[in-house]
C-alpha cells in the first residue's frame, strides 16, 4: 500500500515546478537502479517528509488521512438466544505520513517474484463511529456514536505480486495478488457514548476493553487489514497503470 501511496503523491512535482510528461518522474525525484534496495529505501522516506499531504490542484489524494469501507468486527448468527453484532462505520486511517520504511525487496529487473516493502508508524489512529446491537434472552439493546483507536509502533509488511503486461512497447505491472500484515505493541480505545443512560457503564467497558485489548484486535483484525489491503489494490493499479515499470528506474549506463 504504502509504495503505490507515496509515488502517487510525487508524481506531480512540486508547485511551481514544469509539470512532467504523463510517462515521465519529474527530475526532483531521485531514480534508482534495478535491485538497489538501500537507494529505494532513502528514496521512499523522502517521498513521506515532502509528499504527505498531496497534491489537491493535480487530483493527487493525500496519504495523512486515509479513508476505509465499513468493517463488520463482530457479526453472529441473530437465530441464536444470545447474538451481538459490531460494526466500524465510516473510519479514517491516520498516521501514514508518519511512516519510515526500512526494508525493500523485490524491484528486480524482472519483477516477477515476491515484492516486499516494510515500514514502521510510531502511531495509527483511526477515527469513525460505532453502532451495535445486542440480544440476550428476551432483552435487546442497541447504541451508536465515535470511536477512536490508536495503534502504537505499528510494524507493516506489505506483499504483493504482479505480472508484466506490454502497451505501447513499454512494461506495465498488474496486480494478482496484495496483502498487509501488521504487528503492535499497543492498542488504546475509547467509545464514547457506549450507553447513552449510563455514563458509568461506558466508563467501565472502556476499561475492559484497553486492559483486554489483545482479545478485540483479535476479533477486529480479520476484517480490518483486508479493507487496508482493499484500498491497497486500488491506489496500486492506478499507478502501474499510469507508468511503465522501466520509467521508475535508472538505465544501467545512468549514474
Amino acid at each position: 500500500m504504502l509504495l503505490v501511496i507515496l509515488f502517487i503523491m510525487v508524481l506531480p512535482g512540486l508547485k511551481g515546478l514544469p509539470t512532467p510528461a504523463p510517462s515521465q518522474l519529474p527530475s526532483l525525484i531521485k531514480k534508482c537502479h534495478f535491485s538497489n534496495d538501500s537507494c529505494l529505501i532513502d528514496s521512499f522516506n523522502s517521498f513521506i517528509e515532502v509528499f504527505a499531504r498531496g497534491m489537491p490542484r493535480l487530483g493527487f489524494k493525500s496519504f495523512d488521512k486515509f479513508p476505509l469501507p465499513d468493517i463488520p468486527v463482530y457479526n453472529c448468527s441473530h437465530d441464536r438466544p444470545i447474538w451481538m453484532s459490531f460494526i466500524l462505520r465510516n473510519p479514517v486511517f491516520k498516521g501514514l505520513e508518519n511512516a519510515t520504511v526500512y526494508r525493500v525487496k523485490g524491484f528486480d529487473r524482472d519483477p516477477t517474484k515476491m515484492i516486499r516493502l516494510k515500514y514502521r508508524i510510531p502511531r495509527v489512529e483511526v477515527e469513525g463511529f460505532f453502532y451495535y446491537q445486542i440480544k440476550v434472552g428476551f432483552f435487546e439493546t442497541s447504541g451508536s456514536g465515535p470511536i477512536k483507536f490508536d495503534l502504537q509502533n505499528a510494524r507493516f509488511t506489505t506483499i504483493f505480486k504482479v505480472y508484466i503486461e506490454f502497451r505501447k512497447e513499454k512494461r506495465h505491472l498488474k496486480l494478482y495478488s496484495f496483502e498487509s500484515q501488521l504487528e503492535l505493541d499497543r492498542m488504546i480505545f475509547l467509545l464514547d457514548n457506549l450507553f447513552a443512560d449510563n455514563s458509568d457503564l461506558t466508563f467501565a467497558i472502556n476499561k475492559v476493553l484497553n486492559t483486554h485489548w489483545l482479545e478485540f484486535w483479535n476479533e477486529l483484525e480479520p476484517n480490518f487489514i483486508p479493507a487496508l489491503s482493499r484500498m491497497g489494490v486500488n491506489r496500486t493499479q492506478e499507478f502501474f497503470d499510469h507508468f511503465s515499470y522501466d520509467d521508475l528506474f535508472l538505465r544501467d549506463d545512468e549514474q
